[in-house]
């Protein structure tokens, strides 16, 4: 498949995708074919003549399902979607989980193809949502994990499983890493409740004070029905913004490099506790994993996430196997986002605590006492199963599409 040369207005809804970038769908096929490692050459066999128009989700408005999003494609664009049974549309979300935005964006597609007349199966809208849950359009919606991808230039002979437990005989200092950039409001109160635990001081953290913006994002307050569920007080809250910033590697909270390894803060603790983009499912339509849960995996290091219900105990969907052997995860069924974290911070004091009894030596025994599930992880990042299969499941449709106009 070949990227189609389009030209598109400036508008709010997406943008045109030039360059290398990092792995966004949108140069998918630069990105992951390379010596047919992730799509295998025979999958692409005969589709050598199809065209790709790559729109890349755009931040500056959210379409509604009657927005005409083919008033910004040049007519040529138009003539060929609607009469080459060779060219086919990408619209990218890969980077986001965001299932009422996902629907609005299938249904524009939908509105525009029956308007310009075009065949709705001639469009793709790839999400990081990985839940699919939008059969009320024809357009095809694939879930797709392609953050994996971002790390495919690192030199993961220095990140081999021997290399993590040198350097975390090196570092080793506290028990747990807890890291958030953005102050979205689940991360604030999540690290209010382990800035009031008694394994505070065990923790290795990263906080944003959180009366300022970091990236735009503001924390909207102290909810007094939140606050309630946490068993701390008002008081408790101002004390907890009076230690802040917290700082783990530096005080930049102002620049995102969401592709960093961190390497040294995951060889300075045993275990990390993943703070995701999104705690709330959207009432169960939604699961999303951010490159965040892949850095302890990079460095063979256990993991809690912090993320939406379910999260942990469905790494399988993406070939990964949880962490069941190293913690209790049953707080991964908690539907109440905030009982969520409280129950994952029980299940993080059990380990601390136990942590607390051992030698030096014995924490970093502990670490590294389940290879199997450590390197099986770490492997199966390099290899990107998800990935090849739903990318497997998108070109069998394209196939399909132009055999069968």
């Amino acid at each position: 498949m070949k990227k189609y040369p389009l030209v598109a207005k400036t508008n709010p809804y997406f943008r045109c995708f030039e360059g290398d970038g990092l792995s966004t769908l949108t140069n998918i096929f630069d990105t992951v074919s390379y010596d047919g490692k992730v799509i295998p050459r025979d999958l692409t066999l005969g589709l050598e003549q199809v065209q790709y128009l790559s729109l890349l989700l755009g931040y500056d408005a959210t379409p509604t399902a009657t927005t005409d999003l083919f008033e910004f494609l040049d007519s040529t664009a138009i003539f060929d979607l609607r009469n080459n049974k060779n060219v086919v549309l990408v619209f990218d979300c890969t980077f986001e989980g965001m299932p009422h935005n996902d629907l609005l964006i299938a249904q524009s597609l939908e509105h525009s193809c029956l308007k310009y007349g075009i065949d709705c199966r001639k469009m793709f809208l790839f999400t990081g949502n990985l839940k699919h849950l939008y059969h009320s359009t024809s357009v095809n919606v694939i879930p797709l994990f392609v953050l994996d991808l971002s790390f495919k230039n690192s030199d993961f002979d220095t990140l081999r499983l021997h290399r993590s437990h040198e350097l975390c005989v090196q570092h080793l200092k506290k028990h747990v890493l807890s890291l958030s950039r953005r102050n979205r409001g689940h991360r604030v109160w999540a690290h209010f409740m382990l800035a009031n635990s008694e394994i505070f001081q065990d923790c290795i953290i990263s906080q944003a004070r959180i009366d300022v913006a970091v990236d735009g994002i503001h924390f909207d307050g102290v909810d007094p029905s939140i606050l309630s569920k946490t068993g701390l007080t008002v008081e408790d809250f101002e004390k907890f913004k009076t230690m802040l910033p917290l700082i783990a590697d530096g005080d930049n909270f102002h620049i995102n490099e969401p592709f960093s390894h961190l390497a040294e803060l995951h060889a300075s603790t045993v275990f990390s506790i993943v703070n995701e983009t999104l705690a709330s499912d959207s009432n169960g339509t939604c699961l999303f994993y951010s490159e965040k849960f892949l850095k302890p995996i990079l460095h063979h290091q256990p993991m809690l996430i912090y993320g939406q219900q379910g999260i942990n105990k469905r790494m399988n969907l993406l070939g990964f196997r949880a962490y069941d052997t190293y913690f209790d995860l049953d707080f991964d069924d908690e539907p109440d986002d905030i009982l969520r974290y409280k129950k994952l911070l029980a299940s993080a004091t059990d380990a601390v605590n136990h942590l607390r009894s051992l030698s030096r030596h014995q924490q970093i025994e502990w670490r590294f006492r389940h290879t199997d599930i450590l390197e099986h992880n770490f492997k199966n990042l390099l290899s990107t199963p998800h990935l090849t299969m739903q990318m497997s499941h998108f070109l069998g449709i394209v196939r399909n599409i132009t055999n069968n106009p």
